[in-house]
C-alpha cells in the first residue's frame, strides 16, 4: 500500500513483452518517489525503444532535483556517429517552449541554457518561418546585450545570407518582400576596431520622390581626414588657422591645401604651412580682396595602415550553412502507448475509488 492506495508492482504484459509499474495516487502525491543519498536513484536502459516514458495530464511528467550536482544528466552513446541522428535530450511541444532553462541565482557568465561541444555547433537553432535564435535582454546596463558573440580565438559573430539556404519550406511559395542581409540592424551601430568591407560603402538618403538613394564613399589608398572652409584676401593676403580640434587629430604640418578663388584675382597660392594654419597669397603680387574656399587633406595622427596595405580575408568553416538532419523516432507509436496506459490507469483509479465508497 502507498498512503492507503493500492500499488501494483511488476505487472507482466505478454502483448508488449514489458513489465509495468503502475501507481494510483491522489494528484498531489508522487506516483513514484525514489531517493538515494549517495548513488543513483533510477537507472533505465533500453537496447531498442525508449528507456523511460513518462506522461502527465496536468503537471510535470518528470521532475528532477539535485542539491549538489545535475538535475538531469542525459547521454546518448551512438557508435554510428552520424550527424543529426543521435540526440541526448529532445524537447517537443505543441505550443510553448521546447526546452526551457531557468537560472534563478547564478550570475554572469552562468546561463539558463548552455551548449558545449568539441567539434560541432554549441547551440543550433532552426526555424521554418521565424527566428532561428533570438536573444533578448531586459537590463538597462550599458554592458547588457541581447546577443553576444565572442571569438577566443575565432570569429565573434558570423552571418550568412543565401537565398537557397534561407528560403523557408513552409509556406510555399516564398517570395521575399525585401533584400536578404547577413546582418540587419535597426538602430545605431558602433565598431571598436578596423572596419573592412569587400564591396561598396554607401549612405542611403531619403529622396523627395519617396525612394531612398545610395551615395558612395570616396576611397583613398591612405588614411586621410578632410576639412573645408572659406576665407577672404586683404591686400592680396589671408591667414587661415586650422580648427583646434581638427589640428589635434592630424599630423602637424603634413597636409595638402586646395584653393578655389570665388572672385576676380590673379590666382592664389599657399605661401607657407604650419601646424596651426597656413597663409594664402595672390599670384603676381596682387592686392585684391577676393574671397576663396579651401579644402584641407591631412593624414590622421593615429593612422596605422600602410599605403595600399594587403588585407587578409576571413574564411568560413566548411559547410557553415548546412542544416543538421532531425533524428527519426517512433513518436506516434510512443504517444499512442502512453495515452492508452494513462487511460487505463484513470479507469483503474475510478474502480478503486468506487470500491472504497461501497465500504
Amino acid at each position: 500500500m502507498a498512503n492507503g492506495n493500492p500499488l501494483l508492482l511488476g505487472q507482466a504484459d505478454n502483448a508488449t513483452k514489458e513489465t509495468k509499474i503502475q501507481s494510483i495516487t491522489p494528484a498531489s502525491e508522487a506516483g513514484l518517489n525514489v531517493q538515494n543519498l549517495s548513488g543513483t536513484g533510477i537507472v533505465a536502459g533500453a537496447f531498442k525503444g525508449t528507456a523511460v516514458l513518462a506522461g502527465s495530464a496536468g503537471s510535470a511528467a518528470i521532475h528532477a532535483e539535485s542539491f549538489a550536482g545535475l538535475g538531469v544528466d542525459a547521454t546518448c552513446i551512438d557508435t554510428r556517429d552520424v550527424p543529426g541522428i543521435s540526440t541526448a535530450v529532445r524537447g517537443t511541444v505543441q505550443g510553448g517552449f521546447g526546452v526551457l532553462g531557468h537560472n534563478v541565482r547564478g550570475r554572469f557568465p552562468q546561463s539558463g541554457v548552455t551548449g558545449r561541444t568539441l567539434f560541432a555547433i554549441g547551440v543550433d537553432g532552426i526555424s521554418r518561418t521565424g527566428f532561428g535564435v533570438r536573444g533578448m535582454t531586459m537590463s538597462n546596463a550599458v554592458s547588457g546585450a541581447g546577443v553576444m558573440g565572442i571569438g577566443s580565438p575565432g570569429h565573434g559573430v558570423v552571418g550568412i545570407a543565401r537565398q537557397t539556404a534561407t528560403t523557408p519550406v513552409v509556406p510555399p511559395p516564398f517570395v521575399p518582400v525585401s533584400p536578404l542581409f547577413a546582418g540587419l540592424f535597426f538602430g545605431n551601430v558602433q565598431v571598436q576596431g578596423d572596419f573592412t568591407v569587400i564591396g561598396h560603402k554607401s549612405a542611403v538618403v531619403p529622396h523627395p520622390d519617396g525612394t531612398h538613394r545610395r551615395l558612395y564613399c570616396v576611397e583613398s589608398p591612405e588614411n586621410w581626414f578632410e576639412d573645408f572652409g572659406r576665407g577672404k584676401l586683404s591686400g592680396g593676403r589671408a591667414a587661415i588657422e586650422l580648427e583646434a580640434d581638427f589640428a589635434k587629430l592630424v599630423k602637424a604640418g603634413d597636409y595638402h591645401v586646395f584653393l578655389t578663388p570665388e572672385g576676380d584675382c590673379n590666382g592664389l597660392y599657399v605661401h607657407r604651412k604650419t601646424a596651426g594654419g597656413f597663409e594664402v597669397r595672390e599670384l603676381q603680387k596682387g592686392t585684391s580682396s577676393a574671397g576663396f574656399s579651401y579644402r584641407i587633406v591631412a593624414r590622421r595622427r593615429d593612422a596605422r595602415g600602410k599605403r595600399l596595405e594587403v588585407a587578409p580575408l576571413g574564411t568560413l568553416p566548411e559547410r557553415a550553412d548546412a542544416v543538421a538532419e532531425a533524428p527519426k523516432t517512433g513518436k506516434a507509436h510512443e504517444e499512442g502507448r502512453l495515452a492508452a496506459a494513462m487511460d487505463a490507469m484513470a479507469k483503474q483509479s475510478g474502480k478503486s475509488r468506487g470500491r472504497t465508497k461501497r465500504k
